[in-house]
């Protein structure tokens, strides 16, 4: 039973529940502790909100173990969930029930803010998620894109689905909305840098099974060695943004704590380049994956630094 409920990544679901606590207590509620603008959604609404995101996203997890059996075997033997811990046709209930469970959550939430196009987000995401498993993921770049471009939409959700943060009437709901969307925009650019490269490596962990199942991915066509040199461009430019980002975050804010927060990501970010820097065993690779997943982390932490400096 454990083994079948890792079939939804509670680790990464935990993930993205954390992002939508983190940026409703630490963000939303102190720029809005006057009432100026007031939010929208209560803390239920706001939570069945987060539920709907989780659920789609356990869903699209689901999907892509059923569409990856084959690869599976070889690439994850012991990692394997369907056909092992959970028969093909149970996933395909579990993730109907997902599915179906979260965009009801989402229509009900686009229904409460009066603005039924917001379901769109949630249909859009349950598509690209049904897409990615059965073709995109296939397809070298397009896969990585998708998961990269769908996370960064889960970060901005919280503030697309609240009124108050584009519902504006003076200067200073101008001004308090400018400043939510500035910290949610940084947060998905930086979901979106830091998935891609981690998808690649997910990619070079697969390597083998995906080349024998015909799947078309960056590292099946391009190779080990151009998989990696990619990574390693990629993060040397996040690694300038994280710089530039640390240094501004200081300087405005005047608290040395986002140099530290900087610093640490950027420890992280030069691990994995020397780690990628030479072919690398498998469970190195995986390493890498989980170091880059958990650098979303540093990220999150900033908000909180921002909430003790304004509150």
């Amino acid at each position: 039973m454990n083994r079948a409920w890792r079939i939804v990544r509670p680790v990464n679901l935990g993930i993205v529940a954390l992002t939508f606590v983190f940026i409703r207590l630490f963000l939303f509620q102190p720029v809005t502790k006057n009432g100026s603008p007031s939010l929208y959604l209560q803390n239920w609404e706001y939570s069945l909100l987060a539920i709907s995101v989780i659920l789609i996203t356990a869903a699209g997890y689901i999907i892509n173990d059923i569409r990856d059996v084959e690869a599976d075997r070889i690439n994850k033997p012991d990692r394997q969930f369907v056909g092992s811990s959970v028969s093909e046709s149970l996933a395909w209930r579990y993730y109907f029930i997902l599915t179906i469970a979260g965009l009801i959550s989402g229509l009900f939430i686009s229904l409460r803010v009066g603005r039924l196009p917001l379901f769109g987000v949630h249909v859009m995401a349950v598509l690209l998620l049904y897409l990615y498993a059965g073709f995109l993921k296939r397809v070298a770049l397009a896969g990585n894109l998708t998961v990269s471009v769908l996370i960064a939409i889960s970060v901005l959700t919280p503030a697309v689905f609240e009124p108050a943060f584009y519902e504006v009437e003076n200067l200073s709901e101008y001004q308090t909305a400018a400043y939510v969307w500035k910290w949610v925009a940084g947060l998905a650019v930086f979901s979106f840098l830091l998935t891609l490269p981690r998808e690649l490596v997910k990619d070079l962990e697969d390597l083998e099974g995906d080349r024998l199942a015909g799947f078309r991915t960056f590292p099946a066509l391009a190779g080990e060695q151009a998989t990696r040199v990619l990574v390693i461009c990629w993060l040397v430019v996040v690694s300038a943004l994280t710089v530039y980002t640390s240094r501004y975050l200081w300087l405005f804010y005047d608290d040395r704590s986002f140099l530290v927060i900087g610093g640490v990501m950027m420890f992280g970010l030069c691990w994995m380049m020397l780690v990628l820097s030479k072919p690398v065993t498998l469970q190195l690779n995986h390493l890498v994956s989980l170091v880059s997943k958990l650098m979303l982390l540093p990220g999150l932490l900033s908000l909180w630094v921002q909430y003790l400096i304004i509150k």
